[in-house]
């Protein structure tokens, strides 16, 4: 290549295509607090079904972990994350 002082050179960053792929707002709540993260379907589905006992509630409806990668989820879904819950019993 030949550049000579009247030369101009432009610089312009690769371009990338879209991301194809919804991501989640999802709140998790665990033993060290509350976070938000951003997480595709299929993320969501692989912590949730990673994590025995896992609840999972969408748009505030307990939903079964099994049936999240065919659930039809839309980007403003309201989707949480928590330990299951575990009872005891009462002694008097």
């Amino acid at each position: 290549m030949n550049l000579d002082a009247n030369s101009r050179i432009r610089m312009m960053p690769g371009l990338v295509g879209g991301q194809d792929e919804t991501l989640f707002h999802v709140e998790i709540a665990d033993a060290t607090g509350h976070s938000v993260v951003q997480m595709s379907k299929a993320e969501l589905t692989e912590r949730a079904e990673a994590a025995q006992g896992t609840w999972v509630f969408v748009n505030d409806q307990l939903v079964d972990t099994g049936d999240l990668a065919d659930m039809n989820l839309d980007a403003n879904s309201r989707i949480r994350m928590m330990p299951g819950l575990v009872g005891g019993g009462l002694r008097c």
